[in-house]
């Protein structure tokens, strides 16, 4: 089978369960891995990695992921579906660090906006921007922190106003409006 497109990798990656700012990771985890060819194998050197994902099954990792994953054989992993489902399970379970394309950042380099063209273009997706540009996104963040800070502490100030005018007022039973207004400054200005 050749390679499939961006498109049909995004919806099986999709269907398997990967969602929000993972999914174009994960694509892009397949197509550094892959090419995105559900019949790529790799047995060199410390691998038997199978499909899309490259899923690892050399030594005791083949036995133990074939009975928790359900696969009669390793080669269940050339089947695209179940490579992703498998791959999204090992996801949850441990995030993207078992890819080395991920720890490397090669995924980086297949990162796209294309929109399932099948085109493997470089261009970074807005869907991925705080992963994939962690220093915008970092600073986007912490200025949207910042600005609700600000907006908490103003409002906090306004209710503790607030408070202090009810009990002075209740205190103060019928204070006259300057003497009140007096006070209010004086709180404010504090």
């Amino acid at each position: 089978m050749a390679a499939l497109s961006r498109d049909a990798i995004t919806k099986i990656c999709s269907a398997a369960g990967f969602t929000g700012n993972a999914l174009p990771i994960a694509v892009a985890i397949v197509f550094a891995e892959s090419g995105g060819n559900p019949n790529s194998h790799n047995g060199q050197g410390k691998d038997d990695s199978y499909g899309l994902f490259q899923i690892n099954m050399i030594g005791s990792l083949g036995p133990d992921r074939r009975k928790k994953y359900h696969l009669a054989q390793d080669s269940d992993l050339y089947d695209p579906a179940t490579n992703a489902r498998v791959a999204h399970a090992i996801y949850v379970d441990q995030g993207f660090k078992p890819w080395t394309t991920y720890t490397s950042g090669a995924y980086k380099n297949h990162l796209s906006d294309t929109g399932g063209s099948g085109s493997d273009s470089t261009v970074v997706s807005n869907a991925v921007t705080p992963a994939a540009t962690g220093v915008t996104g970092g600073l986007n963040a912490l200025g949207a922190t910042l600005f609700k800070g600000v907006a908490n502490i103003g409002g906090i100030a306004v209710a503790v106003v607030l408070l202090i005018l009810g009990v002075v007022l209740l205190m103060h039973n019928a204070l006259p409006i300057s003497k009140v207004a007096k006070t209010v400054g004086k709180v404010v200005n504090s």
